[in-house]
């Protein structure tokens, strides 16, 4: 079985379409853990219009952040496979099936991940390297990992939680495969996801009004994660 583990803060109406894309697997052995951390918007509604087309539970907390939230609904979980949804993802019907047969038939992979699309452009990843993964992520959250290599999130990053996850994992000498499908879709515009062009991090772009504060935030998060993993 797969856990799907939600981890949700507002934009109720944004889940309620992550939560209907589900209910179009292909794969139906899985379960969805939804945390609300600490919405203002009512996602016990939406979590009561699923009732009936999922096996889906729900769970409240203070708000502490996904990464908070991915730990809290990982302790609630029971699948042997486990998948960290962001709750504006919106998924292919054969996401979890393609996922699955990848790990049923390749007992030395321990989790897989894809390709997605960020809004209307495609973010497309790379074979597994982890070498190549401590100079730039290309791994997003949602992955499909076994039970047993799944780690705790540091619930101190605000920014690059996914690639801190993933370059714990490669040092914890687990082996990712790179799935060279388009399996999600992912609606943006929340502050659990977010990206920017290449060009605005480059010459002139970079020091205007609309980029600089991101840029800089995004590089003193880039320094947090290259001093914790100790990379050049």
């Amino acid at each position: 079985m797969i856990s799907v583990i939600i981890p949700v803060y507002n934009r109720a109406q944004i889940l309620k379409k992550s939560l209907d894309s589900l209910t179009k697997q292909k794969y139906t052995d899985f379960e969805v853990i939804l945390v609300n951390d600490g919405s203002s918007e009512n996602i016990l509604e939406i979590f009561t219009q699923f009732q009936n087309k999922l096996n889906i539970k729900y769970f409240q907390k203070e708000n502490g952040g996904a990464p908070s939230a991915r730990n809290f609904g990982f302790k609630k979980s029971s699948g042997n496979y486990i998948i960290f949804f962001d709750a504006d993802i919106i998924a292919q019907p054969k996401m979890f099936l393609e996922m699955k047969k990848v790990l049923d038939n390749e007992s030395k992979i321990d989790f897989v991940y894809s390709d997605y699309f960020f809004a209307n452009k495609k973010m497309t990843a790379k074979n597994f390297d982890k070498n190549k993964l401590q100079k730039n992520n290309y791994i997003h959250t949602s992955a499909l990992i076994r039970r047993e290599k799944v780690i705790s999130w540091d619930e101190n990053l605000k920014k690059f939680q996914d690639w801190d996850y993933f370059l714990t994992l490669s040092e914890k000498n687990c082996l990712g495969f790179y799935l060279a499908k388009t399996l999600y879709r992912i609606i943006g515009g929340g502050s659990m996801s977010f990206w920017l062009p290449s060009f605005a991090y480059k010459i002139p772009f970079r020091f205007l009004p609309f980029f600089y504060q991101k840029i800089k935030k995004y590089e003193l998060a880039r320094q947090i994660i290259f001093k914790k993993h100790n990379l050049c």
